[in-house]
């Protein structure tokens, strides 16, 4: 964002330049006036596209190498054990979060009263399609916000990174930060084998019941990038339908 705002600073400064070349030298030609002149609104017009970019464009989540922030959570090592090799599917239990804390308050008891179904989504930073589905995540959350639909979010990103993204898109929903390696795994979210440091998580994807079992997975399909974003919230919103429309257990 900061480079966005310094050039569309640069920029600024140069297109005003140019326009007081432009009316301050009277024995300039007109033809060379109007070059000036049409740098100058050039310039300020290029100074106003790149400010909005850095104004709206989402946060990075660190500067210079363009690498993740490093989790500190420790362990980080992922402890030994018998981890499923892909998502988890329909049938299993999702196991429960172990995550350093949560903004926007915690999810929802499997007790709370009128909740039937609940759209978890494992992400992170490293993935871009991860935040290019937060818009239609959103749509989706307004649509049946009030039908007994959760939405949960859970990265082992910071909370500093998980904040800015959750303040920038307005995020209503329970966002989980810091999970620990080993929930990764035990949710079919972990990017083996021996991912590099802050890029431990599989974007992933579950629908799953108030009694924690899963119903859907996304079958990692970002990742994969066998699926375009409306291709693949179009497939949740139908399973979310069909899932509402399913007696109560």
């Amino acid at each position: 964002m900061e480079r966005y705002l310094a050039a569309a600073l640069v920029a600024m400064l140069l297109g005003f330049g140019a326009i007081l070349l432009a009316r301050s030298n009277s024995e300039r030609t007109p033809k060379r006036r109007r070059t000036f002149l049409a740098a100058g609104v050039t310039l300020l017009v290029v100074s106003l596209v790149l400010g909005l970019v850095g104004l709206f464009a989402p946060p990075r989540p660190s500067s210079g190498s363009g690498t993740p922030p490093e989790v500190t959570t420790p362990p980080w090592a992922l402890p030994a054990g018998d981890y499923p090799a892909g998502a988890l599917p329909p049938g299993e239990t999702l196991p429960a979060f172990e995550v350093e804390g949560w903004l926007n308050g915690s999810p929802p008891a499997r007790e709370a009263a009128g909740h039937r179904v609940t759209v978890v989504d494992l992400w992170s930073f490293w993935y871009v399609s991860s935040q290019a589905m937060v818009p239609g995540l959103l749509v989706l959350h307004e649509k049946y916000k009030d039908c007994g639909v959760a939405f949960v979010s859970v990265t082992n990103m910071p909370r500093e990174g998980v904040q800015g993204v959750v303040t920038h898109f307005a995020i209503p929903w329970p966002c989980g930060y810091e999970a620990k390696s080993q929930t990764l795994a035990r949710c079919g979210a972990y990017n083996f084998p021996n991912p590099r440091r802050g890029y431990e998580v599989k974007p992933t994807i579950y629908l799953v019941g108030a009694d924690r079992r899963i119903i859907w997975n996304d079958g990692h399909a970002r990742l994969k990038a066998n699926m375009d974003a409306f291709s693949l919230l179009r497939q949740l919103d139908e399973r979310i339908a069909e899932a509402l429309s399913a007696p109560p257990k």
